[in-house]
């Protein structure tokens, strides 16, 4: 008892100043940082310094006498980690020693072990634990290799351990126990004081920090095991519980230092994108500051004291780890994309990664900025609408087997995502402006290597290891067609049949994308223009915010048609609609009508292929009756009619698309009827006397010709029409092009099967235009279906 009175106890405060007094003194050496306390008493021992085999087995505390009953761990410290952390960075490093990584507590990847030189108290460390592992003094289990044991005590590679003692053969010498224990009280102290003098020699606060708390962890995990093998009764709880915690903070470490190196990575591909972009692809530089491209992204010090402080971490899933696939399905924009890369995953297809384009339609003076135009279709860009990751890859082109994909190539997918969304195209520019605009897919391989008029994105392929693209164009029932381009980070050979497959299979699923209305509230410009072509809206400064938002959807959908050239700004034009300006009047209004106008601007076709395409003058026509301030008698009571109409279709639960399609039929039939009340009985000259009272009379003189044909040639020219109008098909950008027409009324030729000239010139009309949308929903397959083959272009 003399050496504990005036010996080590009385010495080591002096030599422990700067360490922390972690979980009290040893009993034994008197040094700081034991491993395990008696509960009895609660006197502290280092895994190294106490006996628990042989028969000298400790039985009584050896320094208050008391019977040793159990014995318990002590959880792990976070407190100097933490006070390293929190301290400025240095800004003198190290030239000799790697610094510590982000990861500063996981000893599984071996890019974060120690290297550099070797110190001289580093090399007494070292043999002195050479030497208590061959006399078997340490509590650790049989069979252990001497190379194992001190890459793990020191943190450091097994190469660095190698070079430095290589006639050493560290791998060929076995632990075997011999007292399990540091029998000897001065061997006990001076081992002791040799590792202390080796974590003082570490300069770097952190890097010290970081090696005490991975040795305190390896050694009261080999004490555990020892325990378990010799039947010592042992209390593990806390420990189990930091070790916990331990396992939180180095997912998040996990997490925080590839976020950041993720943020890095993007902004240097979008560096070298931006740098030679091609005419029509535009990249989204909001995040550009003064610093440099995405540097506000960054995560600094702070942040990452914040994410590993010593607050206690909720668990994501309940087992302390977040796991990367959690995160796929929150990327999902549509159920389109779910099941895609359900049907690759199931079929073993050689992808990895898929994401989807889809057209949006923007005002001219939104299309013509960014890098260029090209095409007719400037206005028409083909927008990121989602992407998906899998779980597994076929590893290799010669191997059908497939292979889970890691975390980190998952994360790595993951970032390509992100980074993708950033593009958008106009219509012939890039990969999926190329294959939209042709509609013929498209099989590129080492896309890496490729220039940017090549591949857009080289950049990030070159950061993410992208080498494959696949794209393929789709049909999609309300916006013409798709783009799904399909990544892998193997060079895969081309597979026509495969691409084959992959396009029937999508068109199965019908993809229909759902766009966001967004209204921005507050003053902004309006174009005189575009007032002039929408709806007639009032103009006072009480008009409400809605009825400017909807403003704003429809001169975006009448620069999508008219662009197209399809007639409906022409048509919409020739109805006669009233453009009346008289201030809105007082009373209560309808709640059901603002909802109504929403509904009908949110589902209005936009696309001619769509097959609510014929349904458009309606929706147009209905909207602005709404919207107009005053309203005739006559206006009145279809507007009733259809309020009420509404108020049924939503109480019996149906979608707002159906109901929208059914409102619009339910005005068609209504302003039928309205407008044949009206109509006076036929004359002896019914064309000549409906001709005084009709605008458009010179317009209808100009009709071609085949319409004044006898019944039975009509009906054989119109089903010649009709033929050649399902024979153009999509020609471009995934729109149907007509002939021009003759007149100022919409071109209802190609799809007219004949004309009565008994009635009146307006039932004609209406009849004819029931007779344009029935067989336009005929002939819609046939525009759907892809005309061209499915071969890919050769290099």
């Amino acid at each position: 008892m003399s050496f504990f009175q005036g010996g080590a106890l009385a010495s080591a405060p002096l030599a422990m100043q700067h360490v922390p007094q972690m979980n009290g003194l040893c009993t034994r050496c008197g040094y700081a940082g034991s491993d395990v306390k008696v509960l009895t008493c609660g006197c502290s021992f280092h895994a190294r310094c106490i006996n628990i085999i042989g028969p000298n087995k400790l039985t009584h505390c050896s320094n208050c006498h008391i019977v040793i009953s159990s014995l318990a761990l002590y959880p792990m410290s976070f407190d100097e980690l933490d006070a390293a952390r929190k301290a400025p960075p240095s800004k003198k490093k190290s030239k000799k020693r790697k610094e510590p990584g982000g990861n500063t507590l996981d000893d599984s990847n071996e890019g974060d072990c120690r290297t550099g030189r070797w110190t001289a108290d580093e090399m007494n460390f070292c043999d002195r634990l050479i030497d208590t592992f061959k006399m078997g003094n340490l509590p650790l289990a049989e069979g252990v290799k001497l190379n194992d044991f001190l890459s793990s005590m020191l943190k450091s590679k097994q190469s660095r351990l190698t070079k430095k003692m290589k006639n050493a053969n560290l791998s060929g010498k076995i632990f075997k126990v011999t007292n399990g224990y540091i029998a000897d009280m001065e061997s006990c102290r001076r081992f002791s004081e040799v590792e202390d003098a080796f974590l003082t020699s570490l300069s770097d606060p952190m890097e010290r920090a970081v090696v005490r708390f991975h040795m305190q962890k390896k050694w009261r995990e080999w004490f555990s095991s020892f325990c378990v093998n010799y039947g010592q009764p042992l209390d593990a709880d806390t420990w189990l519980s930091s070790v916990e915690e331990m396992e939180k903070r180095e997912s998040l470490a996990k997490d925080a230092a590839r976020m950041a190196r993720r943020k890095k990575m993007m902004g240097i591909a979008l560096d070298q994108d931006i740098q030679n972009p091609d005419q029509g692809v535009f990249i989204d530089r909001s995040g550009n500051t003064d610093h440099g491209l995405y540097d506000s992204l960054y995560l600094d010090h702070d942040d990452l004291n914040l994410i590993l402080s010593d607050k206690p971490v909720t668990a994501t899933n309940g087992k302390g780890k977040q796991q990367i696939s959690d995160k796929h399905y929150w990327h999902y924009s549509s159920p389109f994309l779910g099941k895609a890369i359900a049907y690759i995953q199931r079929h073993g297809c050689p992808f990895e990664y898929i994401d989807v384009w889809v057209p949006s339609f923007l005002p001219d003076g939104d299309a013509s900025q960014g890098s260029g135009s090209k095409g007719n279709n400037a206005n028409c860009r083909l927008c990121f609408a989602g992407f998906a990751t899998a779980d597994t890859c076929i590893p290799s082109d010669n191997r059908t087997q497939a292979e889970p994909i890691s975390q980190d190539e998952q994360y790595h997918l993951l970032s390509f995502g992100d980074y993708s969304q950033k593009f958008s195209f106009n219509v012939g520019c890039g990969l999926p402006g190329r294959v939209y605009e042709t509609g013929v897919p498209t099989w590129e391989q080492s896309v890496q290597n490729a220039p940017h008029q090549h591949f857009e994105r080289c950049g990030g392929a070159i950061q993410w290891g992208v080498k494959t693209v696949v794209g393929i164009p789709i049909p999609s029932p309300n916006v013409g067609r798709i783009v799904v381009v399909l990544y892998s980070k193997h060079d895969r050979n081309k597979d026509q049949d495969l691409v084959g497959r992959l396009y029937e299979e999508f068109k199965k699923m019908v993809p229909s994308p759902k766009w966001k209305l967004v209204v921005d509230i507050g003053k902004s410009p309006v174009n005189e223009e575009a007032l002039e072509l929408s709806a007639p809206l009032p103009a006072q400064n009480d008009a409400k915010t809605s009825s400017m938002g909807h403003l704003q959807s429809n001169d975006m959908m009448q620069n999508g048609f008219n662009a197209n050239g399809n007639g409906f700004h022409s048509t919409m034009q020739g109805n006669g609609m009233s453009t009346s300006t008289t201030p809105q009047a007082s009373g209560s209004k309808d709640q059901r009508i603002d909802e109504l106008v929403a509904l009908l601007g949110e589902q209005m076709p936009h696309d001619p292929n769509s097959p609510q395409a014929t349904y458009f003058q309606h929706f147009m026509s209905l909207r602005l009756m709404l919207l107009k301030p005053n309203r005739s008698d006559s206006e009145r009571e279809i507007e009733e009619i259809l309020l009420s109409s509404f108020s049924s279709y939503k109480s019996s639960g149906r979608e707002n698309k159906d109901i929208a399609i059914m409102i619009a039929r339910d005005f068609m039939f209504l302003k039928q009827s309205t407008q044949q009340g009206q109509v006076a009985p036929p004359q002896q000259s019914p064309q000549l006397s409906s001709a005084t009272s009709n605008p458009n009379f010179m317009q209808q003189a100009q009709v071609p010709q085949h319409f004044q044909l006898p019944q039975q040639q009509q009906q054989q020219r119109a089903m010649m029409d009709a033929s050649n109008h399902s024979v153009v098909g999509m020609a471009n950008n995934g729109h149907i092009h007509r002939p021009p027409s003759h007149s100022g009324i919409p071109d209802v030729s190609n799809h007219s099967q004949h004309v009565n000239i008994g009635p009146p010139p307006q039932q004609q009309q209406q009849h004819m235009q029931a007779q344009n949308g029935q067989a336009h929903e005929m002939n819609l397959p046939q525009h759907l279906r892809m005309n061209h083959g499915m071969h890919p272009p050769s290099h």
